[in-house]
């Protein structure tokens, strides 16, 4: 139900932003139109009181005075032409089109005489009611007209104005979203900063902002919202009334859109905000209260309320249905209520709402529209979901024709790059509904044929391929991780016939797909971050370009921070003033990565090759478990040189439970030390560990890696029970740990794990701070111990107490090989921003500093090793598709392979005992997975029965790379002194060893004598 309800509501958004009809211009023209008003205007009371009207938007008392003024004015050849002008004003905010069109031909003949009509102006109000009437191409004829006129003869403005008008034509009823963004440019392009320009800029800002998401540019449309929001927002205060509301309520509409994206919650209340607006100033009946109640409708059903989204849809269909001139509407209300009826299981009911939908469609739009296509795509998921597996097909085949009949069909499916504007997310999942039902048709009747199974595989491929595509071209990692997130149902159901269709066949290409699906939700915001770096580390393509990206990385994280703080006080006027400055950031971002990095990084970034697990060269000693954590199952796949074998559990709330109890234990330092709740324990923990690890043998590999998902990212495998044993008493010290039998750590992904990153590592050796906390914090005094026993085995720095600032971490730790961090940190589960490392105050009196995650956004590390020994280092914000976004994964970010972490508020004695035991076994040369974990025996070893509870010792884990030499062990100042060492040690001794011999031949001599 979830997987369907997903792949249906990302259909329908992308669908919903192509087809909303345009209504915008035509609510803006009625103010802004360049016309010229006879003399008595602004001199004769009566028409003072029109254009008072006018401003006031009170369009049909201004009908009613212009028909009373009419008489007054007959002989008034210049007057009259004005109240008719006024009068399709009215007409076009009326939606009376073809009334307004009526008038306009009739004053054709006066266009000879610009004093009382100007051309382009004319044109622009043709164009308006053409297109509103479904006539799009003379519409557009009108608008290219006007734009002619408004270049040789208007001023700049009204230029500006004509092309932005044309871009809504070609928007709104071509569906050409790129055309439409090059006209907004053109029109941006030629306004200046003055004030009379901002209301223009203003409503270009949300129509780019909507291009924006059609055209695949989703970050630039939050951004191009917020600007748009901010703007109307300040005309609003300059002006103290509520003349804008319409513009702010749209504005709040597309950040909804946006936001529907990123973040559902943050999405329903922008969408709710605007129709909050036009019911305070329209009436609950409000012509644009339809298509915000068909927003709000898809907001409720992705999130799983499908009979609120119901209601929803409902409403705004009666809406909808009011107005003349709505048929897209009508047609968008149709689409969404047979989504929904065909999520509640009604099949019969869903049909009929397609069918109608599909009737108005044809009518209104050409063969070949993305909204067909949209349509046939759902209809297919449809009689899929009711196992009408040839009908399924049928449309499914239907919808990919009605695309590719558009395009050239050998450039759609051979360059999945080239899918246009709004359909990208609906081809990618009509590709995925197409390789399930293929691979359906096999595993329903084997006997039809492998060609079925081997056609599901290849139209999977080529939907990942899509997939990866998109992605890559987006700039903000916020939206690759929702993106990510929106397509993990896809991958799931692919891992799933995968796995069927190996187990049918044995051929290893179905593993290599399921594993690359797996990766595919494995942390490749983070992955894409280490390829660019080290693509620029390596290409002296701009000096400078890696600092810039990380600096305006750093930079965005600062802004959306602040902006978060502004929202919680309601500052509006810092609210518009953070949001315009996260707009220029943006831009500025954008350009970099279009200028330098689009050439530089294309084809580098984008996953499109299956994962190899031969060329990855596991070594015999290493035993690898990686987790998929699926909406119906839990895939456990085990990897080593003896090859690959794949677990799948569907009891995944009995997991949870288990996970849930576990954590919960295991963290707890105040646990109760009774024998039941010990035993209670090891019923959690022995029954998690056979779930985890199925088929353990202790003696078969040494080197265990554990690539987690979802829940088990808060799982200290160390502490699961291979075997339970009897207890007299609460005997921790006992239990058969995993921990005992084999050295665990941990990676993000297997892309991460093997990938080779041969780079100039930090000379030093090891940089390390300690700060205790304020008088209001816990004291910390086994930081300072280990800073103490750090300097038995390494040279570097070693900052304690007040010495230990913000300010020397930034200025020295880039020059450092180990980092390490004896701090109290701060985890936010909601705002991975907040999360924090407390430093102390620069001076006396001041506020205790702090190093947020996106401090570490604008640094380029050179560490191996970061040792975050500080609370909560690995805890932060969950996210499908990316992992845990912690203080460990910001430093993993700024370029440190290996990051020790913590999973929860680690107590303060043990922690610094393990950590010191670490640095012991770390200088012996081992790896730090491998230091740690011997650490933690050496713990255990001298742990008395309550000292061993897992919550004192397996809260720190090792996230690791591949063959990561032990970091410091010999720097290269040490190495250079032994070799040197070396060397003068052997001409010593050549010289003493010739001097030797040549007093025993001197001897000799003598003695011959």
């Amino acid at each position: 139900m979830k997987i369907l309800r997903a792949r249906c509501l990302v259909i329908t958004i992308a669908f919903l932003i192509g087809v909303f009809h345009v209504s915008y211009a035509q609510k803006q023209l009625q103010t802004d139109f360049r016309y010229f008003p006879p003399a008595r205007v602004g001199q004769d009371t009566s028409l003072n009181d029109i254009e008072q009207l006018v401003v006031q938007k009170n369009w049909e008392v201004l009908l009613q005075r212009i028909e009373t003024y009419a008489g007054k004015f007959r002989d008034d050849t210049a007057t009259m032409i004005y109240l008719q002008h006024r009068k399709v004003n009215a007409l076009i905010a009326l939606r009376e089109y073809e009334k307004a069109l009526y008038i306009l031909n009739n004053v054709a003949g006066y266009l000879h005489n610009r004093d009382l009509l100007h051309e382009a102006e004319y044109h622009t109000l043709m164009g308006i009611c053409r297109h509103h009437l479904g006539n799009h191409t003379g519409a557009r004829s009108s608008l290219v007209r006007a734009v002619s006129v408004r270049e040789k003869q208007g001023s700049v403005k009204d230029h500006a104005y004509s092309l932005y008008i044309l871009g809504t034509i070609y928007r709104y009823g071509f569906l050409e979203s790129s055309r439409a963004w090059e006209l907004f440019e053109r029109s941006m392009d030629l306004l200046d900063d003055s004030k009379e320009n901002i209301p223009i800029k203003g409503l270009l800002y949300y129509e780019m902002g909507m291009a924006a998401f059609a055209i695949g540019k989703v970050e630039e449309s939050g951004q191009l919202a917020r600007r748009a929001l901010g703007t109307f927002h300040a005309l609003t205060f300059a002006s103290n009334n509520s003349f804008y509301y319409s513009e702010i309520a749209d504005s709040w509409k597309l950040l909804g859109i946006y936001y529907f994206n990123v973040d559902l919650d943050e999405s329903m209340k922008a969408t709710e905000q605007a129709i909050s607006i036009v019911q305070r100033h329209e009436g609950p009946e409000a012509f644009d209260l339809g298509r915000y109640y068909n927003n709000l409708g898809i907001i409720y059903q992705f999130k799983g309320d499908i009979l609120k989204a119901a209601s929803l849809y409902h409403k705004g269909l009666k809406i909808n249905q009011k107005y003349p001139y709505n048929q897209d509407r009508i047609s968008n209300s149709y689409f969404n209520l047979g989504e929904n009826l065909g999520l509640q299981g009604y099949l019969d009911s869903a049909l009929f709402y397609y069918k109608k939908c599909l009737g108005e469609r044809k009518k209104y739009y050409p063969k070949g529209s993305g909204e067909i296509f949209a349509l046939y795509s759902h209809l297919a998921g449809l009689y899929f979901k009711n196992n009408a597996l040839d009908s399924a097909l049928h449309y499914n085949l239907k919808a990919l024709t009605e695309l590719v009949d558009k395009y050239d069909p050998e450039s759609v499916f051979d360059n999945p790059d080239f899918i246009p504007d709004t359909y990208n997310q609906t081809y990618i999942f009509t590709l995925s509904n197409k390789s399930k039902i293929m691979y359906d048709m096999y595993f329903s009747n084997s006997d039809v044929g492998s060609y079925w199974l081997y056609g599901g595989l290849e139209t999977f491929m080529l939907a990942d391929s899509v997939l990866q595509v998109q992605k890559s071209q987006m700039i903000f990692d916020q939206t690759r991780v929702s993106y990510a997130q929106t397509f993990k149902s896809m991958y799931e159901e692919g891992i799933e016939n995968a796995l069927k269709a190996f187990n049918a066949t044995g051929d290893k290409l179905f593993i290599s797909n399921l594993i690359t699906s797996v990766e595919r939700n494995k942390a490749n915001v983070l992955m894409d971050n280490i390829i660019t770096s080290r693509m620029l580390d390596t290409t002296m393509v701009v000096s400078g370009l890696l600092a810039d990206d990380k600096m305006l990385k750093k930079s965005y994280a600062e802004t959306e921070q602040a902006l978060i703080q502004a929202k919680a006080v309601s500052d509006q006027k810092q609210i518009n003033r953070l949001n315009d400055s996260l707009f220029t950031i943006s831009r500025k971002q954008i350009q970099l990565r279009e200028n330098y990095f689009n050439s530089l990084l294309k084809g580098n970034t984008i996953q499109t090759n299956r994962i190899d697990l031969q060329a990855m060269n596991i070594p015999d000693s290493l035993r690898i478990l990686e987790y998929f954590w699926g909406d119906s199952a839990l895939y456990i796949i085990r990897i080593d040189d003896q090859g690959t074998k794949v677990f799948q559990r569907k009891d995944v709330d009995s997991i949870r439970y288990l996970i849930s109890g576990f954590t919960r234990f295991v963290s707890d330092v105040h646990i109760n030390s009774g024998i039941r709740i010990a035993d209670e324990f090891q019923a959690y923990a022995s029954g998690l560990f056979r779930i985890l690890i199925p088929e353990y043998n202790p003696a078969y590999r040494r080197n265990l890696l554990i690539i987690p998902d979802g829940l088990l990212n808060l799982v200290p495998f160390e502490a699961l029970i291979t075997q339970k044993t009897p207890q007299t008493s609460a005997d921790y010290k006992s239990l058969k740990y995993l921990v005992k039998e084999t050295n665990v750590s941990y990676s993000y992904s297997l892309e991460y794990y093997f990938d080779e990153w041969n780079r100039d590592w930090a000379g030093d050796e090891v940089i390390a701070l300690a700060y205790s906390g304020t008088p209001e914090s816990e004291a910390l005094p086994g930081t300072y111990a280990e800073v103490n026993g750090i300097k038995e085995y390494y040279s570097g720095i070693f900052l304690t107490g007040r010495e230990a600032t913000k300010a020397q971490f930034l200025n020295q730790a880039s020059g450092y090989d180990i980092i390490h961090m004896g701090l109290h940190g701060f985890a936010d589960t909601d705002e991975p921003l907040n999360n924090y490392l407390l430093f102390p105050p620069e001076e006396k009196n001041a506020i205790a500093d702090k190093l947020y995650a996106h401090d570490l956004y604008g640094l380029n590390l050179q560490a191996r090793l970061a040792v975050l020994s500080a609370c909560d280092t690995g805890i932060g914000k969950m996210l499908k598709g990316e992992g845990v976004y912690s203080l460990a994964y910001a430093f993993s970010y700024a370029g440190v392979p290996d990051v020790i972490m913590s999973l929860w508020k680690i107590e303060d004695r043990a922690t610094s005992s393990i950590i010191q035991r670490f640095y012991a076994h770390l200088s012996q040369g081992n790896s730090s997975g491998q230091a740690l974990t011997r650490a933690k025996r050496d713990y255990l070893h001298s742990a008395d029965n309550l000292t061993a509870h897992p919550s004192r010792w397996a809260g720190m884990i090792a996230v690791t790379k591949q063959a990561q030499p032990a970091p410091g062990t010999l720097s290269m100042r040490w190495i250079w002194v032994g070799i040197a060492f070396v060397l003068i040690a052997s001409v010593i001794y050549s010289r003493a060893k010739n001097r030797k011999s040549l007093s025993f031949y001197n001897f000799s001599k003598k003695a011959r004598k």
